[in-house]
């Protein structure tokens, strides 16, 4: 009984080793097939340096792409368009790495892969593969992509508290911004002022669709402003809220004895 028990025990024991061995086996050639598609695309891609002519945008009007100096054409997912143009401006010196692209229009592009500029570096990665996972949906799905405007300030706009929360533009694009950062805004450019937006759609359950805006620059000044979302996540007592608009009013007023 022991002789049968002793057989046994070395049949698992050499089947363990064997699946085990196997196993080790497809690990390795995963990782070589792995190793040899990576060493691909790293030979299908190519590095091209020079100046940014100017920004592209596709046919929803979203930023995704430069036009080189030299003739090259920068492709890149729109989604990515934000960070891009926070790092790169028209007349910078930029290096791409990437590869050949056809698009369905049939035009030839570099899709990028990563792209530096003076030591800043953002890379891009692979874009999701149809039938891939899509992304969470949870608080804010109902932003649906990158969106970007251009245009003169037509007026600011209030929301029904009666605090100035954006401006429409000559095209009839309507721009979000906090309330909090009215006077900022204000400060930054008035009525009839030329200015670039980049933020995100928005469209509210009553199917109004607006800019929520993440950067707005005035053309003429270069001077710009970031979204500052006020306490997210937490109850912000009102003792804070009066702080915050106080803190508003003082700046106002200290840029006002500066002009």
């Amino acid at each position: 009984m022991k002789h049968i028990g002793w057989k046994l025990t070395t049949l698992a024991l050499g089947l363990g080793l064997g699946c085990g061995g196997l196993a080790m086996q497809s690990y390795v050639a995963g990782q070589e097939t792995q190793k040899h598609r990576e060493e691909k695309m790293e030979a299908a891609s190519e590095t091209i340096s020079g100046r940014v002519k100017s920004f592209l945008k596709n046919d929803k009007g979203d930023t995704d792409g430069i036009s080189m100096e030299n003739g090259a054409t920068i492709h890149f997912p729109p989604h990515t368009s934000l960070s891009i143009m926070k790092m790169v401006s028209v007349g910078d010196r930029i290096e791409v790495r990437g590869h050949e692209l056809t698009l369905p229009k049939g035009d030839v592009v570099i899709e990028a892969e990563r792209i530096e500029k003076g030591g800043q570096t953002i890379d891009i990665g692979q874009p999701r593969r149809p039938g891939g996972p899509k992304p969470p949906r949870g608080p804010g799905h109902e932003f649906e992509k990158t969106m970007s405007a251009k245009g003169t300030i037509k007026e600011f706009v209030s929301n029904r508290h009666g605090d100035v929360d954006g401006f429409l533009l000559s095209d009839g694009t309507e721009v979000k911004l906090p309330p909090h950062q009215a006077a900022e805004l204000r400060r930054l450019a008035k009525v009839g002022a030329e200015v670039s937006v980049d933020g995100r759609r928005h469209e509210t359950p009553k199917g109004d669709v607006h800019l929520h805006a993440d950067r707005i620059v005035d053309t003429a000044s270069g001077r710009a402003i970031e979204r500052d979302e006020p306490h997210k996540g937490r109850h912000v007592p009102p003792h804070v809220e009066i702080l915050d608009e106080l803190r508003e009013l003082r700046r106002l007023i200290e840029s006002q004895q500066k002009t």
